[in-house]
């Protein structure tokens, strides 16, 4: 959960279940988290993910939470809740075996700078990043306006600003299949009523029961298992969301 929506709700959305889900089977078929020596989840906002992943990760190995965003209390509060995570604002020291760009590339102007001094700095040789960013820029909409986003991404620019940021694509595809003509019916309400970018929005909340929320969790999580299964082969089914899983050579 990005801080900009932290205290709008205490009940998990899906889309962050569902997501976490992902990550967790993505990494485990080649024992990327439990083997890790040091996790840098970049954009890390309320350490939710982060938290779940450390779970799995030897005691001894090193997790850090990168966010600029991060205020002192943010830090503090943070690190009494989750003793076995580091929480940095500013750019960590050291070398890191896997990082985490969860959400984060779209919010950075310059995508491609920000993405190679990370590789170049942080990333150990033969590091593993899992990244993820929205995509299709033609459903752009107030909702990326409000969590400041600067941009969406293709398959292929997505592929090129990694490549060119010093990763190897592994296997990649899309999220939330589901929500991508949701999404896209959304946006052409939106222009139909002459709504732009900068047109107010109700906050991001999700107040539903268990049962539902179970429910939507089971259909994205389902979706997500069969964008990896494809993805492993080379095949990327378009969806709400890119995601890729790369070496750093």
């Amino acid at each position: 959960m990005d801080l900009i929506e932290r205290g709008l709700t205490t009940t998990r959305h899906p889309w962050e279940l569902a997501r976490l889900a992902f990550a967790r089977r993505a990494l485990d078929r080649g024992g990327l988290v439990a083997r890790a020596r040091g996790l840098l989840d970049i954009g890390s906002g309320d350490a939710w993910l982060a938290s779940r992943l450390r779970e799995r990760m030897d005691p001894a190995a090193r997790a850090v939470c990168w966010d600029a965003n991060y205020s002192a209390g943010d830090r503090a509060s943070l690190a009494a809740v989750h003793p076995g995570i580091e929480f940095v604002a500013g750019r960590p020291s050291g070398r890191f075996d896997l990082l985490l760009l969860l959400d984060v590339l779209e919010h950075v102007d310059d995508d491609r700078g920000f993405l190679a001094g990370i590789v170049n700095d942080l990333a150990a040789p033969g590091a593993h990043a899992l990244v993820t960013v929205p995509a299709w820029q033609s459903v752009f909409s107030r909702r990326d306006t409000h969590l400041g986003h600067f941009r969406r991404y293709s398959t292929a620019g997505a592929r090129a600003l990694l490549r060119r940021s010093g990763l190897r694509v592994v296997a990649d595809g899309g999220l939330f299949h589901a929500l991508l003509p949701m999404r896209a019916a959304s946006v052409a309400i939106d222009r139909l009523r002459g709504l732009r970018d900068g047109a107010a929005i109700n906050p991001i909340t999700w107040r539903r029961g268990p049962a539902v929320t179970r429910a939507i969790t089971g259909v994205l999580t389902v979706e997500a298992r069969i964008s990896l299964a494809l993805g492993r082969r080379g095949i990327a089914l378009p969806g709400l969301s890119y995601w890729a899983l790369c070496r750093h050579e």
